[in-house]
């Protein structure tokens, strides 16, 4: 069954103010998680809207947040997210980080005390929307298993950097440091086929069945030294909540999440002009491409031109979730 975006993004605002959230912010949410949606980034989309209502209707978001920026430095903030709604506190974040780039030509946001951010990708997407480059990096519950190790250490922690091009499409790179995001593993768990490596209990990699040990870091311990990088740029620098101090967005309703974002994003026009910028960037996307290749993020911008003329694709799992919040909240159907 397909829905159309807009009637998704209609029925996410009203799913979210009936549980609770501000209206603006609701909006913001609603923004982001159709974005996602679009691009193909399903589990970042209305997948999530059961999950938040729960958390909502439990009173473990604060809506809205005033959150306080609290200068540490000329280009860098502080700042506690108040346990708000992720996508909403992140996208705060990042146009901070950008009003700081503006003026000083790189800006940095800590953030603590927050929850699950969606899209890493489109808060980056964020900062090229203002011609700027901008990093993104978020810590997780525990899922990652070290290689050779039996117990799971931290998170799928994604990191996402983005880059603007004059066409629109921007460059965006959004992806977890471990092999399978953590996204799919809880997908997999209401029946959706898994695909991706895991370990076991045995400290052995393998790729059939559903996981139960834990996940594989990308690529190795490359990837596991990834996640490391993003604990500590996400979480520890931030105060946020380490590893086993978080608490699941899906399965932990006794409290606050605790996630840790850094938000960065850096003015392309202190370091040279646009003009100049765009033209080396084409001529490196060309290269690329001439070696049969494609620049990260490309087939996103295929998919979300796709998605947003013929609907976003909701399995039966969701839609059975989307009857109930329909029914509980006095929503119409959004298909």
């Amino acid at each position: 069954m397909n829905a159309s975006t807009s009637s998704l993004r209609t029925f996410i605002v009203g799913a979210l103010v009936a549980a609770g959230a501000d209206l603006q912010e609701a909006k913001t949410q609603a923004n982001i998680m159709i974005w996602s949606d679009a691009m193909g980034r399903d589990t970042q989309g209305i997948w999530r809207l059961p999950m938040m209502v729960e958390r909502l209707q439990n009173g473990l978001h604060t809506t809205p947040v005033a959150l306080e920026f609290a200068a540490a430095a000329p280009a860098l903030c502080k700042v506690d997210g108040q346990a708000g709604l992720g996508y909403v506190v992140a996208e705060q974040a990042m146009a901070k980080a950008i009003e700081l780039a503006a003026s000083q030509g790189i800006g940095c946001v800590a953030v603590a005390n927050s929850s699950h951010l969606g899209p890493a990708g489109y808060y980056v997407f964020q900062a090229a929307e203002k011609q700027m480059v901008g990093l993104c990096f978020s810590n997780s519950i525990p899922k990652v298993v070290p290689p050779g190790g039996t117990t799971m250490v931290w998170g799928t922690n994604p990191l996402a950097i983005g880059c603007p091009r004059q066409n629109g499409q921007h460059v965006v790179i959004d992806m977890a440091t471990s092999a399978t995001a953590g996204s799919t593993i809880t997908k997999a768990e209401q029946g959706a086929e898994y695909r991706g490596t895991v370990t076991n209990s045995h400290a052995q990699d393998h790729t059939d069945g559903f996981p139960r040990g834990g996940i594989s870091p990308m690529a190795g311990g490359k990837g596991f030294a990834l996640g490391f990088a993003v604990e500590l740029l996400s979480a520890l620098i931030t105060g946020a909540g380490i590893t086993h101090e978080l608490r699941s967005m899906h399965n932990d309703m006794t409290g606050p999440a605790g996630n840790g974002h850094l938000m960065m994003a850096i003015s392309i026009e202190k370091l040279m002009s646009l003009e100049s910028f765009y033209t080396r960037l084409e001529g490196l996307i060309d290269e690329v491409h001439q070696a049969g290749g494609r620049v990260p993020g490309e087939l996103r911008w295929q998919t979300y031109q796709e998605i947003s003329t013929q609907g976003v694709h909701l399995d039966p799992w969701l839609t059975e979730q989307l009857k109930a919040i329909a029914k509980q909240s006095d929503l119409p159907l959004p298909w």
